[in-house]
């Protein structure tokens, strides 16, 4: 994320143990560029419907928000916002942990209809490479 310039606006994370080693990273790596942490407890396991609520709810209008979360919710959410199954990669799995994906929404957090963004990115690890 760094090395590309994506830096989140907003970061809401899951109180799960990997998931908040894995936000700790990522704002360790954005050092003074990293916004503040918004910590939910809601997003361990969460299903689509929470996650859509959870976006919908975002307060200010941040442009760019990293959701640290779960499968298999995270992979439906990618799903729903592009309106497209994700294919299969070359690691195993369409969506394995430690992903990435980077949809466009160019309606902003309140539309977010199936099939109103597009997939403009989506990083894996495979056993500590990336993809």
């Amino acid at each position: 994320m760094h090395s590309r310039s994506l830096h989140p606006d907003a970061i809401l994370a899951s109180t799960a143990l990997r998931a908040a080693q894995t936000t700790e990273q990522v704002v360790n790596t954005l050092g003074e560029k990293a916004p503040a942490i918004t910590w939910d407890s809601s997003l361990y396991l969460a299903p689509l419907g929470r996650l859509l609520t959870t976006l919908r709810l975002i307060e200010g209008s941040p442009s760019r928000v990293l959701l640290v979360g779960h499968n298999p919710g995270l992979h439906a959410l990618v799903e729903h916002l592009t309106g497209r199954p994700l294919a299969m990669g070359s690691w195993g799995r369409a969506f394995p942990p430690a992903s990435l994906a980077r949809v466009s929404l160019p309606r902003g957090w309140q539309a977010l209809d199936q099939g109103c963004g597009t997939l403009a990115e989506l990083q894996a690890v495979r056993e500590g490479h990336e993809s």
